[in-house]
């Protein structure tokens, strides 16, 4: 047999390692390629994308309505300050979602340090951004009435029972620069609600 032929058959035999039945030792296998992003995977605000884990998520317990404050005696200005507040904070929202903003807000007013009036902390400088916006529609619609709604019942001792000390909050799909410094209560609807208690930090040697 000829050199040239004996060589054509060795290539062929190495060629067609696996499709008979030859094993190829995978720790001397090239790595598999990088795959592309599956649909279970989302992009952060940092830019890599990051996987979703997978399996049972603990969930958190579901926020509760109740009358835990006594009624307010405020004038109809007042209540109209705080009733845009919802509105244009949480008009989308649900009647929990409205009552926690609302919630909050009382919350801000009862520290005294955005004002001494409901209108005063609502319009508080650079505090709720549509207070700045010169292009803001005018209330009105089925919004505006479960607004003024949700407005009146807190002002009659209406709470989220779990928001008691929450003065804070965002909406979910923003990180804000101070969250870190602030401690997580509860999600409702699109907002993360917090107190103003630093985050712990642990202690040298844990």
């Amino acid at each position: 047999m000829k050199i040239s032929s004996l060589l054509i058959i060795v290539a062929i035999a190495v060629t067609c390692a696996g499709c008979a039945g030859i094993k190829i030792n995978p720790a001397n296998a090239d790595p598999a390629p990088p795959s592309f992003p599956a649909d279970d995977q989302i992009k952060n605000n940092t830019g890599p994308l990051v996987k979703i884990p997978k399996g049972p998520v603990r969930k958190e317990a579901p926020p509760k309505i109740s009358y835990e404050a006594p009624a307010l005696q405020v004038a109809a200005t007042e209540e109209n300050c705080l009733a845009l507040n919802v509105y244009y904070e949480a008009g989308i929202e649900q009647e929990i979602g409205k009552i926690a903003i609302a919630h909050v807000t009382l919350n801000r007013l009862n520290t005294g340090r955005w004002g001494d009036s409901i209108c005063a902390v609502v319009y508080a400088n650079s505090q709720f951004s549509w207070t700045s916006s010169r292009r803001l529609a005018k209330p009105a619609g089925i919004s505006w009435d479960e607004s003024r709604k949700a407005a009146r019942n807190v002002i009659k001792g209406q709470r989220v029972e779990s928001l008691k000390k929450a003065i804070y909050y965002h909406a979910s799909y923003v990180k804000p620069y101070w969250k870190e410094a602030v401690t997580k209560i509860q999600q409702i609807g699109r907002h993360i609600f917090y107190s103003a208690a630093k985050v712990a930090q642990a202690s040298p040697g844990n």
